[in-house]
């Protein structure tokens, strides 16, 4: 029998549905997935090496808000709201703070299964 350590009740839940990251991983366009607290629970290849990370990075738990410069961060977390409130939300940020090179990207976020939101992700290079 296996006992809960009190660090458990602390973990996020990052559980993804298994129809639900197939999709995710099944895409060629940059794709993720974002839990109703802003940590993200499930990145697609593509959307990895949007980000500037390694193919095999695991980003699960990292805050969604923590990619980008930090006078944006405000901005994604109501992004993350807005679309929880209202299905779909949009922004345009520059990933220069995690890949060192200048340049918009269109955020969307929308409602998706589970209490998660799909996150895309589309820079200009």
């Amino acid at each position: 029998m296996s006992r809960a350590t009190p660090s458990d009740a602390f973990a996020p839940d990052l559980s993804v549905p298994s129809g639900l990251a197939a999709r995710v991983d099944d895409a060629d366009a940059p794709l993720g997935l974002v839990t109703e607290t802003g940590l993200l629970a499930k990145v697609n290849a593509p959307l990895l090496e949007e980000l500037g990370f390694a193919p095999g990075d695991d980003l699960r738990g990292l805050p969604l808000a923590s990619m980008w410069h930090h006078d944006e961060r405000e901005d994604v977390h109501r992004a993350v709201a807005d679309a929880l409130r209202g299905g779909r939300a949009e922004l345009e940020l520059d990933l220069c703070y995690m890949t060192g090179t200048a340049g918009p990207c269109a955020v969307a976020l929308e409602a998706a299964a589970a209490g998660l939101l799909t996150l895309t992700v589309a820079c200009a290079r």
